[in-house]
Formats: C-alpha cells, structure tokens, sequence
C-alpha cells in the first residue's frame, strides 16, 4: 500500500500541447477578477469513512488509517459520536499511522449501522484506509468531506461462484450531515432488492448503510446513489475472483467520486510483473455511451451498464505499456490486477481507480509504507502517466526519471512508465498535469489506489480555457503592460516552470508581475536592456480544473540612435561630402581607406573627401563610415563616389515546372526589380515580383511554354536595363491505371495517352511458355502460345507526355481456353434415372430453369430434375403414372475461367410410375427398433451418408437392411439404401449413403424429410420390420440461385427479395447465412468493394430469419467473376449476390 499529498496547482493536461498562435492584444477594459476557490482535491482536513466486514482467512484483521501531510500539524480518529479512538502528529515526509479499533467495521448483511468514522486534521492531509491481513488485504483512497457528492453511481466486482460465504459485492454510504435521505435504485437484482426499483434509506452524520449481494454472481455494479446531502460512497467486493473463473480471492475496495467528477479520456500503464494484461472496466452513467479502446468502439452501453475486458489482450510476457479507453460521455473506469491463477505471477486481485485525464495534478507526494504478507514484504510499484513533452522532466524525489523509462501511449500525447521502487515517502514533481497510480505485489496479495487526483466537476465543464500568446514592445525602461482575456470563473497566474507566481524576475533584462484581480501583467526592463526578452509563462484556469498556458514576449528597443545615410556623389577628381553628426559625435572611416585600382578616401572633421586615380571613373568602391554618439550607440553607411558606372544587362531566364515558379534575378548592389507591362496573361497566369524573385502562377487549366514577361532592372545610380523571363507550365505527371482483358487468342488494350505523348514497355516483351507482348501507337497487343490458357505475367508498360514525364503501370492479359462443350444427353429407363455431367477441371455445374434462373431443382409436368452439384450428376424423378419422353431441362457446365455452354438432359420414362403408398407412421417396437437422428447434418459429395441404428430387444440380430425414402412432388423416391450384416448382437449402427437424388434434395434450403424402413433379420431367421423418420441436409452449401442486379445499383429486385423470404421459410435449423457480393469490373477497386458489400447487405436485409442466426456479410468485389467483363452479359451474370447456408 501506498500513500500520497497533492502538491501545487491543479490543471487540466490537453491531448494536443499547443500553448495557443501568437498574438499582440489591443487595449482590453479592465475589468474585476474574483479569485476562484481551490479545486476539490484528494487532499482535505475533514473526513467520513467506512469499512466492510470480511474474513476469508480466519486472520485477525488489522484496520489501520495512514495519513499524510505537507505540514506539521495533528490527525485524529473520531467515532460518529465525537470520541476521539485514536491521534497522531503529522509532518513533512513522514507518514503518520492510526490504529482503527476492532468492531469499527460495518456488520455484514444490508442495514443501517454506526459504524461511520471521522478523521479530522488540523492541517490539509490525505487518507488512506486499509485493512491488513495475511494473503487478503485491501486499502482505498479516502475522499475529504469537500469532495463528496449527493450523485453516485456505482462500481463494484461480482459474489464470485466458488461456494463460499463472505464474497459479497458489496456498496457502503455514510452520511456526513443529519437528516440526510438516501435513495438507492439497484441496476440489477441484488440480494431482496430487485432491478431499477428505489428503496430509500434516511442516515444521520456518521451513520452507515451497507449494501450487499446475497447470491454468487450478484453484483452492485451500476446501482445508483442519491442523496440529499453529501454522503461518502465505497464500492466493492469482500473478496472477488478476478477474472470471476480464476482462483483466488481478495477484497477489492474504492471511494467512488461523485457522477460530476467522471471523465472521458482515460490513459493507464499496464500492471508491472503481470504477464497478461489487467481488467478493465468501464461503467457509463448514461445512455448511449460509446466506448472506444485505442480508437476502436467496442461497446455502446446503455446508464448503468459496464464494458468489461482485459487490456491489452492476448498478451503474453510483462511489459510496460499504456491502455488508451475514451468514451462518449462521462465514465468510471477501474483496473483490476488479476488473480494469480489468471497468469501464475505472485499476486491476488487489486482495484484501483483510472484517474481521468483532467484530474490529474502537477505535484504528489507518496508514500509507500512496508506492507507484510505471510512474514515477506510487499514490493511497491509507482504506475506514471505524463505527458509525453514532460518526458525527461518528471522528478522523483528530485531526480529525472530517464525518458527510456517512457513508452508512448499510441494516439494521444502521453506516455507511461513502471517504477519499482521502495517503501517510504516519495515526492513527484512535473511541469504539466500528470497522473499516479501506487501499487504493491506480495505473496497472494496486493494493494492499489491512485497516488491522488482533483476532484472538480469535469463531467460538466465548458470549452476550456485557450489564451493567446502576447506581444508587446517599448522603449528603453518605459514600462510595458498587457493585458491577459479572462473569463468568468477563470484566473490567471504567472508560471515559473515549478509553480505559479505573480511575480517573476529575468536577470539582466527586468521584472514581470501580475495584478491578478486584473489580468495584467507589467513588465520593467532594467536600464541599459534592449531586445527581446525571455517570454514568461501565464497560466489560464478555471472552476473545472482546466487550464491551459501562453506566453508574454516584450521587446525593448534602445532609444533614438544617431543616424546616418548613404551618400553619393559624381563628379571627375577629388569630391567631398558633409556628413551630419550628433552634438559631440565623431566621425570615421570603417576599413582600408585606400581601394586599390581607384583612390583613396580621408575624413576632416565632418567631410569625407575621395580622391580618385586619373585613369579611373566609375562607380568606386563606397566607403563605410561610422557616426558615434555621446553614449556609444554608432550608426554607420556608406559613401559611394562615382564617375558614371556601367548600364546594367540582364539575360533572358526560363524555368520549367509544376504550378507556381520563380526564378531570382541578379541585381547590382543597390538595384531593384520591376516587371514591364500587364502581369496578368489571360489564360495562362499572372507575374508577380518580390524583391529579386519573379513568380509566374499558372491557372490550374494551363500548361505550356507562357508569353514571356519583360523585366526591368534598376541599379542603384538610376541607369536601366530589360530582359525577360520564359516558364513553362509542366502538367500533372501521367498516371496510368492497370489494365487487364480477357479473350481467347490475341488481345489488346488501349492506353490513354497525354497530348503528345508515347508508349513504350518496359523489360523483355517475351514471356516464355506464355506469349509475346507488343505496342503500336497507343495499343498494347499480347499474342499467346497456342497451348497456353491462363492469366499471364503482367507486363510493365511507360507512358511519357510532351515534356518528357514518365510514369509506370501494369497490362495483365487472361488467355482464354477453348469455351467449354455440352452435349444433349439422353436416357431411357424405369422409374427414378439419372445421368452424368462432363464438367471440366475446376468447373462447374447448375440447372436452368424455364425463367433463365440457375438451380438445382426444376420441375416439369412430368416429374423433378434435381442435380447433385458434388457429383455433376442430374436425377430425374418422374411423377406418378408418367411414362414417355419427359420435357427436356437445360443444365449448365462452367469451366474454371468462368466461361460457360449449355445443353438439355432428355430422359424417357418405359412404363408408367405407380404411386408407391406412404410408409406407415414411426413404429417402436421392442421387436425391431430404427433410431433415424432428427437432424444428420451430412458433408457434401458423393460420401454423404445418414448414420442409423438398427436394434431389438428379443433376439440376436442376424441383419438389417435401411432403406431412405424422401418425398419428391408427391412421388416417394428411395434416396438411399444400406443392409449390414450383424453377427449376433442386439444392436447395429446402419450406415446409409445417399444416392444423388438424396445428395440434390439434402443441399436444399432446411433439407429434405426422410423416412426410414428397416427390415431386420434376426439370427433365427425371423423377419421384423420398423421405421422412424427424420431430416436430412448438406452441412454447408452455396444456392445456384444468385440475386442479380443492375449496372452500379444495389437495389434488390422484387424477384430475388420474394426468393430471400421463401428461403427464410424453409431454411430450418440454419445456424449462419453468409451473404457474399460481386460486381463487375468498371469503376475502381475499393469502389467494387463497397458496392459488393452493399450488395450482399441488401440480400441478406430481405432474409426474415431468427435472431439466432449468424447472419455474416462478405464482399468479393470484381476479384470472382462468374464471366467475362467484356461483353454485356458477362457483366450482368457478375453483377450478383449469393447465400451460403451452414447448419
């Protein structure tokens, strides 16, 4: 266990650590700031608590207070009626320990008790309640009466299933004010009370009710809390299974914040040691909730409800690393450290509270007092979350924890460490807000709690607060002000980097200091200071614990320095000038005064005088001269005699590029450049010049070689010179697109090329055993072996536009083999008959109806087709009294690259087809006896069998012969038959494969009802006959039937929406329907996917099934294509959506 002392202003850390844009305010009315109150904290001198009654062990129970404190002051442990049971002193890095008298705890069982106690502190302290016992120990944060609230929901864990008493999930609340009602509405059924019904409770100060569940799995989780004065809450369980199903038990404990303080966002290190992952629960307090866990949702909870998970999952070995949980709308989120039959480390359950972002504090102090358990110490653990800029600057115990410590939390801008560390007092410090969470590992034990947290009712809050950067500038000392924007139940206060000031000094450049009743901020700049100085840091916070930091930059300027210009002459010979100088300034020349080539410059008191070479004229090399005022402050410039210098002579310039372009122009020192004429070209762009830049700016429709522009450059002595400047606007860099075809023999396909393009391909043309590819123009051609059938290698192929871009893409021609063949079959025969389909390797085949429909039934006057797809064989079963040439039906075989030829199945029926009698109903005789299972869920192909029993109870059985009959269009058909031979034994398993009129009806939608003969033989000779019935189907398959739809639409057809509910009617015991969607292949990739998705969603939406069914939504896209793309009708069969049927 361990303990901790808020330090220092509290405030809210951001996801995103902007301090705000810069910015110069204008002059702001001042106006009254009322100094907001402190932020309800952990930290407190006034508390009320309770303790639950638990025994797991048979252990004595030591309940003990640890409190902690900043300053020297006296703790003492009060009874509801004022008694003072137990005192100690406080000070400053020492934890002080008060012993809570045996009895003090609440009985068990609901009720109202006076077991509240009172902990009152001359001083601002934190307490920390524990109770303390070999392998059972458990301890939580107490909240200061400043802190409570009269709204509470709930958090607690489950009465484990492990057959023992005393494991109740459990809730206390203590009034801290007489008189107080207490309204408690159950969220779901726990002990006498049932869910969502009030019952109401009236406390007086110091008064304690106890809540608890009475049956294992009863749990006080979501229950709510509503008082009419503050009241403290616990939540928790006298000894919980964490997971539930995992040994062993410890008691879990928390002092629950009222619904105002919850959060939102929510960053937690993982639990060190543990090498899986901790749980995790997140309770909403209102409907509509969503909770996501690294980004992703993965619950919508309604009020009252809770998302519970271990975090991260599938976890393996301990690390350090963060869980990320944001939601919707205010939550509680607790974290559990399993039991240690979850992953075999030494442990027992834990809980503590994730405090949310927003009430975390910049400053702790913690301590870690030795905890024994079964005679060994427990080891202490600090769990940091910081933000992720604090990195490198987090002090423990003054010292900077290494940013290798740190791993980020992934989307947020923070990042978390574990530090094993040891018993005693522990000061952390940081820049920002930053969160601490103490835990300790012992031999089947743990304690947990946060390191401490501000208590401010953040579930409500407003936009926090977003000051600007302020700028100022002045002259000299003059003093310089701004004035920092606050709004109401808002204050400001200067930050020096460790805490917040109203006065702060920069040495060597001035003072800052804030008037906080106004919000301004002074600065005075020591004398002789100029520049810009060191920015100090305000911060901005209000009521909800928000806050948020900018900066105040003043620039000092020097006073009015002497000044000094250039100055020119021109003239043959020696020239002078006068220069200007400051009252008791002085004058003089900067560097070499003679120029080699040109003359020599002198200084006599205020003229500079030049004298040049006889043989030289032109502009000479100036000469710096430099002013000194009375004060030091120089000013210097230049002197530039001339005898008439060269005219300057520009050179034409061109650039080539993508949008806008610029070109730098060279100018002579002094010079300037101007455009001559209209800048703007209509359609092509505009020119624009700055300092030595010209910028052309094409319209986005233009490329090509502009109208040049004509540009002026002017020296420095006035003389002129013209040239011009030539871009040329490039256009986007092609970018083919892959292409492919389909066909039998050569191909082609056409590429679109830029104007003035090329196509060329890239790499060897010939693919050996494949074929060859070739360009012409725009047009690629594939010619492929005449052996080879396939989708070939693709081909590279560049397009190049007009100005030489290039850009790659693929072709990847599909040679079709010959079109598969089918020929019209014939048979002639009695009764049921059937044929053999020629289907070719990896094909196919289906059943066409009289409406263009694929299946595998289709009736006739005469009888029913039916086709066994596994086998590609095709029954027909001739209705009763049918004789002759039955109505042809069309059959469809498919070969493996979708290509498809139809024919007919003719058969001839020799002899009228009697009617065969209905089987009489299901006989149990002890006799004979057939068990036909009410449902065999059979593999599909030619080994689907149906397993039955044969069996009497009478005789040695000698054999038993199964015959399978099945209903088709009124006409019973044998769909299969089995005789085993038992030798002597009472009963025989009958193992009936089905024929291929049974395989057809079996992958129908529910199956097919079936009816079983037995004819058993006994040993002696004897005949016994029996049946039973039962059903039939294929355990998975695929309808013939696809739902087709129109170019680029998902609307399901009135047709296929009637065929979707007639299959909801008969698909029976289904346990998942797969709805999958294709399309064709125009329009893009992830387009097709959509729509194919869309498609199979649309399917599957007409289906009316129970809600039992797993109903699965799966989308190909245009990567299966039942035919060619190509042509129109190829396009339109790939437009479509199946249902596969599992059972």
């Amino acid at each position: 266990m361990a303990l901790a002392t808020a330090l220092g202003a509290v405030s809210l850390p951001f996801l995103a650590a902007s301090p705000g844009s810069a910015a110069t305010p204008s002059v702001v009315a001042m106006r009254g700031i009322t100094p907001l109150p402190e932020v309800a904290t952990t930290v407190g001198k006034s508390f009320w608590l309770s303790y639950g009654t638990f025994n797991v062990n048979g252990d004595p129970i030591q309940r003990r207070l640890f409190v902690t404190s900043d300053e020297a002051g006296t703790v003492s442990l009060m009874n509801r009626a004022g008694t003072v049971l137990a005192s100690a002193s406080l000070a400053p890095g020492a934890v002080a320990t008060l012993d809570v008298p045996a009895g003090s705890a609440a009985p068990a069982g609901d009720g109202k008790s006076n077991s509240g106690l009172r902990v009152v502190s001359t001083v601002p302290a934190s307490v920390y309640p524990a109770a303390l016992v070999d392998y059972a120990s458990s301890g939580f944060q107490a909240l200061p009466d400043t802190s409570l609230g009269t709204s509470y929901r709930v958090l607690g864990y489950p009465q484990p299933a492990i057959g023992q008493q005393g494991l109740e999930s459990r809730l206390l609340v203590t009034a801290s004010v007489d008189a107080t009602t207490v309204t408690i509405t159950p969220k779901t059924v726990v002990g006498d009370h049932p869910a969502g019904v009030p019952f109401v409770v009236s406390l007086d100060a110091g008064q304690t009710y106890q809540f608890q569940s009475t049956l294992k799995g009863q749990d006080v989780t979501g229950t709510t809390v509503s008082a009419t004065q503050p009241v403290a809450v616990v939540g928790g369980n006298a000894c919980a299974q964490v997971p539930a199903t995992y040994v062993a038990c410890n008691p879990l404990t928390a002092q629950l914040p009222p619904t105002r303080a919850w959060g939102t966002t929510f960053v937690s290190g993982r639990f060190a040691t543990r090498t899986k992952g901790d749980t995790y629960r997140v309770l909403a307090d209102q409907d509509e909730t969503q909770v996501r866990v690294g980004g992703t949702l993965v619950a919508t909870l309604a009020a009252g409800d809770f998302y519970e998970a271990v975090l991260p999952a599938d976890r393996a070995t301990s690390a350090n690393e963060a869980v990320v949980i944001t939601t919707s709308k205010p939550a509680l989120v607790a974290q559990y450290g399993n039991g240690r039959g979850y992953d075999g480390t030494t442990s027992d359950p834990i809980m503590t509270l994730v405090t949310p972002i927003g009430q975390h504090l910049t400053s702790y102090t913690v301590g870690a007092p030795s905890a024994v358990t079964n005679d060994v110490p427990m080891q202490p653990y600090l769990s940091l979350v910081v933000q992720t800029r604090d990195v490198g600057a987090v002090l423990l115990d003054g010292v900077a924890v290494p940013a290798a410590a740190f791993v980020t939390a992934p989307g947020t801008a923070y990042s978390v460490a574990q530090i094993k560390t040891t018993t005693g007092q522990h000061v952390l410090r940081s820049p920002h807000q930053f969160g601490v969470t103490v835990y300790e590992w012992g031999d089947a034990d743990g304690l947990a709690f946060p390191g401490g947290s501000a208590l401010a009712p953040i579930a409500d809050a407003p936009a926090p607060p977003a000051p600007e950067n302020l700028t100022s500038t002045g002259v000299a000392t003059a003093q310089q002000q701004v004035t920092v924007p606050v709004g109401d139940q808002q204050e400001v206060h200067l930050f020096d980097g460790t805490k917040t000031v109203d006065t702060l000094t920069v040495a060597g450049q001035g003072t800052y200091t804030l008037d906080p009743t106004t919000g301004v901020i002074t600065f005075a700049p020591v004398l002789g200071y100029a520049g810009t100085a060191t920015p100090v840091t305000f911060r901005v916070r209000d009521a909800w614990n928000q806050q948020a930091d900018a900066t105040y930059t003043p620039t000092v300027t020097k006073p009015a320095a002497p000044t000094a210009s250039p100055l020119t002459s021109r003239a043959r010979g020696a020239q002078s000038v006068s220069v200007t100088l400051p009252t008791g300034g002085s004058l003089a020349l900067v560097g070499d005064p003679v120029v080699a080539g040109q003359g020599t410059y002198s200084v006599n008191g205020a003229t500079v005088t030049f004298t040049p070479l006889d043989s030289y004229d032109g502009t000479a090399t100036p000469a710096t001269y430099e002013v000194t005022d009375a004060y030091g402050q120089k000013a210097s410039s230049t002197y530039t005699p001339t005898a008439l210098p060269a005219v300057p002579a520009p050179t034409p310039l061109t650039s080539r590029a993508r949008g806008v372009q610029s070109v730098t122009v060279t100018l002579p020192k002094g010079g300037s450049l101007a455009l001559v004429g209209d800048p703007l070209v209509p359609g092509q762009g505009t020119y624009s010049v700055k300092d030595a830049t010209i910028t052309f700016t094409p319209l986005d429709s233009y490329d090509g070689t502009a109208t040049p522009v004509t540009y002026e450059v002017t020296d420095g002595y006035g003389q002129t010179g013209t040239s011009t400047y030539t871009p040329t606007a490039l256009p986007a860099v092609p970018a083919p697109t892959p292409l492919t075809s389909r066909a039998r023999g050569v191909q082609s396909v056409t590429v679109a090329l830029p104007k003035g393009g090329s196509l060329a391909l890239v790499g060897d043309p010939l693919v050996p055993g494949q074929g060859t590819y070739s360009v012409k123009d725009a047009t690629i051609t594939f010619t492929p072996l005449e052996t080879y059938a396939g989708t070939a290698t693709p081909v590279t192929y560049e397009v190049t536009d007009g100005y030489g871009q290039k850009a790659t893409s693929t072709y990847t021609p599909t040679a079709l083999p010959v079109a598969p063949t089918a020929s019209p079959l014939t048979s002639v025969g009695e009764g049921t008959q059937s044929v053999q389909l020629t289907v070719p390797k990896g094909g196919t085949s289906v059943l066409v109806d009289g409406t263009g429909k694929e299946t595998t039934q289709v009736g006739v006057a005469q009888g029913t087709y039916l086709l066994d797809v596994a086998t590609a064989t095709v029954s027909f079963v001739p209705s009763p009294g049918v004789s002759g040439t039955a109505t042809p039906v069309t059959y469809r075989v498919v070969d493996s690259f979708d290509q498809t030829a139809d024919s007919t199945y003719t058969p001839t029926v020799v002899a009228p087809v009697a009617a065969l009698p209905a089987l009489p109903a299901p006989v149990v005789d002890p006799r004979a006896t057939l068990r036909l299972p009410e449902l065999t869920r059979t593999a599909p192909g030619a080994k689907a069998s149906v397993r039955t029993t044969c069996s009497t109870d009478v005789a040695a059985i000698g054999s038993c012969r199964v015959r399978l009959w099945a209903s088709v269009k009124g006409q019973r058909t044998e769909i299969g038959s089995a005789t085993t031979i038992a030798g002597g034994g009472s009963s025989q398993v009958v193992k009936v494969r089905l024929n291929a009129v049974g395989r057809a009806l079996a992958a129908t939608p529910g199956g097919v009802p079936v009816t079983g003969e037995l004819t058993l033989t006994t040993a002696a000779g004897a005949t016994r006959t029996a049946t039973a019935v039962g059903r039939v189907v294929m355990r998975r398959f695929t309808l013939a039937r696809a739902a087709h739809f129109a170019h680029a639409s998902a609307t399901l057809s009135k047709a296929d929406a009637r065929y979707a509910r007639v299959v909801s009617r008969r698909a029976g015991a289904v346990r998942v329907v797969t709805c999958t969607g294709y399309t064709d292949s125009s329009g893009g990739a992830e387009l097709n996917q959509r729509l194919g998705r869309q498609r199979a969603l649309a399917l599957c939406s007409a289906l009316d099934l129970p809600a039992s069914v797993r109903v699965v939504i799966r989308t190909r896209g245009e990567r299966s294509p039942e035919a060619s793309n190509a042509t129109a009708g190829g396009r339109e069969r790939n437009r479509r959506a199946t249902i596969t049927l599992r059972y």
